[in-house]
């Protein structure tokens, strides 16, 4: 059973969050292993929220890795391409994968890319305002700590933006169906200083890279999720203080890819007190009073999408 303190029954309750995390890391003998470390001189920055309507049925993971209705995953390579060249308010006005993803991510094609916001208001309408009749979740992401477990540097200061290596490297997955190709793509950002020995044992002396083998340190270490900051958002993006895990990995019938390996699925293997992922649940039967109190504080449809089908039906509800 879920411990009373990890049910939330209204906004106040969601508001003590921050306090009572902050109040544990103070009370700690070893800070180390608190779910707040290293963010003592920049808490609350870098904590990230997402609501869940429905965790069962997403269980953290990007949409481009979830079945669809036919019981089948998404065709990514092709469904990035077609969605790039059909649809030219899809594509990002500075070229690369990634740019191009986070735009598509904000009008809901499916892409690799997973929504977290640094507003806990927009957390709980994300949480409540679907119409899942069951418990919502609230999660709550630290990700500095999660990029300190799977980023390619170790400073804590890491939040990766459209230009890191290892945001570029899991970009590289969308249109990489074997890890030959993967590491054939990855290979041309020769100016990458590689750390892995399987790798530095295909570097010659021109420096140039051979693929006659695929590393499969390299590969496999990519697979995981890190925290991600772009630099270009929509104007909802930003109402919504929109920030994403990207996720590497691939999940494609017949390849010798790795499998995505989940943010729940690291944070289960995490130490006790050591984890970057704290969630509370949200009782079916509170969702209705936490959307009427965030609708007073601000956090409603009209708000958080500002165009005019929004605010259309954002005036159609109150009234009905």
């Amino acid at each position: 059973m879920t411990p009373d303190h990890d049910i939330l029954n209204s906004v106040s309750d969601a508001a003590g969050l921050l306090g009572r995390l902050r109040d544990e890391y103070d009370r700690a003998d070893t800070k180390d292993d608190t779910f707040l470390h290293p963010l003592r001189n920049g808490y609350p920055y870098h904590i990230w929220f997402r609501g869940e309507p429905d965790c069962a049925e997403t269980q953290l993971e990007p949409a481009v890795f979830r079945q669809n209705d036919a019981g089948q995953y998404f065709h990514e390579a092709a469904m990035f391409e077609y969605a790039r060249g059909r649809y030219p308010q899809l594509n990002a006005s500075s070229p690369g994968i990634l740019p191009s993803l986070c735009k598509m991510q904000h009008y809901r094609v499916p892409t690799r890319l997973l929504d977290w916001t640094e507003s806990l208001g927009a957390a709980l309408y994300f949480a409540v305002s679907a119409s899942a009749s069951g418990d919502a979740w609230l999660f709550c992401l630290n990700a500095r700590k999660l990029n300190y477990l799977t980023g390619m540097r170790g400073e804590w200061t890491n939040i990766h933006n459209e230009d890191d290596h290892g945001a570029l490297f899991r970009g590289e997955f969308v249109h990489a169906v074997s890890r030959q190709q993967w590491f054939d793509r990855v290979a041309a950002y020769k100016e990458f200083h590689w750390d892995w020995e399987d790798v530095r044992e295909r570097i010659s002396p021109a420096n140039t890279y051979h693929t006659s083998g695929v590393p499969t340190a390299a590969c496999d270490f990519h697979a995981t999720p890190i925290a991600l900051l772009p630099r270009q958002q929509e104007w909802r993006a930003l109402q919504q203080r929109s920030v994403f895990t990207l996720h590497g990995g691939k999940k494609l019938s017949g390849s010798d890819l790795p499998n995505p390996k989940g943010l729940l699925q690291l944070a289960a293997a995490c130490e006790p007190g050591s984890t970057f992922l704290r969630q509370w649940k949200i009782p079916s039967g509170a969702k209705k009073r936490i959307r009427f109190d965030l609708h007073a504080l601000g956090f409603h449809e009209a708000a958080l999408f500002p165009d005019a089908d929004a605010a259309g039906r954002a005036v159609k509800e109150i009234f009905t």
